[in-house]
């Protein structure tokens, strides 16, 4: 029997579990539970402050909604939480706030990225420890973008690889993840890290440091970047109830 939350961080639903679980069966659990919960996208295993994600990438809406259940069931209504999740060696600060019941908002310190380069000669990869993104500004066809992501996960050398849709003036974001060892690939309600990439990639285009809200097809989040500075994404979670698989 497996125990698990359903979250809800801008509609990039996160199934959380609360059970133990062995390494080897994570893979195997998230995907028989995101058929259970078809509008899931994610699944994360949580112990505690520690989160693993079940492909072993780092998520930031992930971080933000275990800080969140953290909180709640430590009774803390405001507060900084440490987080140690997958995909990164260093701790992740997460400050968290109720705003409602069962309804939280945090603003979560991301890992510094790895670094920003150029690929294929005119795409851009922010890259950060668990997880690459490539911004490409304006559209793409979403067939020529997984295609994208698929051959870039093996040349990047990524735990995963998000394709970032980027309209700037309209500010506007379209989120692409693949992670393949969860074997998922998911055009995302929203996407904390590629937020995150978002901005660190218009911070180095202008050389200064950057505020942007970006709307996405789940709601709206908002970063901070600067060149040589931690990034940071503020967001809203609200936490389900608990629920039980025989899985």
């Amino acid at each position: 029997m497996i125990e698990y939350y359903y979250l809800d961080p801008s509609r990039n639903i996160t199934l959380l579990v609360t059970s133990s679980v062995l390494t080897s069966d994570r893979a195997r659990i998230a995907s028989e539970l995101m058929v259970l919960e078809p509008t899931a996208e994610q699944v994360g295993f949580v112990s505690g402050n520690r989160l693993d994600m079940a492909g072993g990438e780092f998520c930031g809406n992930a971080t933000l909604s275990a800080a969140a259940l953290c909180c709640r069931e430590r009774g803390i209504d405001e507060g900084s939480v440490k987080m140690s999740v997958s995909g990164t060696r260093d701790d992740v600060n997460v400050f968290v706030r109720k705003i409602a019941d069962n309804r939280y908002e945090g603003r979560v310190e991301m890992p510094s990225p790895l670094g920003i380069r150029r690929i294929d000669g005119k795409l851009t990869s922010v890259d950060f420890e668990g997880i690459s993104h490539i911004i490409i500004e304006g559209n793409m066809d979403k067939n020529e973008a997984e295609e994208l992501a698929k051959r870039f996960c093996n040349e990047l050398d990524a735990d995963a690889v998000g394709v970032m849709l980027l309209d700037e003036k309209e500010g506007r974001l379209t989120p692409l993840v693949y992670v393949p060892a969860a074997d998922t690939m998911c055009w995302e309600s929203s996407c904390a890290s590629g937020t995150t990439a978002a901005g660190v990639y218009l911070a180095d285009k202008y050389a200064r440091e950057i505020t942007a809200e970006f709307i996405q097809p789940g709601g709206v989040l908002k970063v901070t970047a600067a060149p040589h500075k931690k990034p940071a994404f503020t967001g809203t979670v609200i936490i389900g109830d608990l629920k039980k698989a025989d899985i």
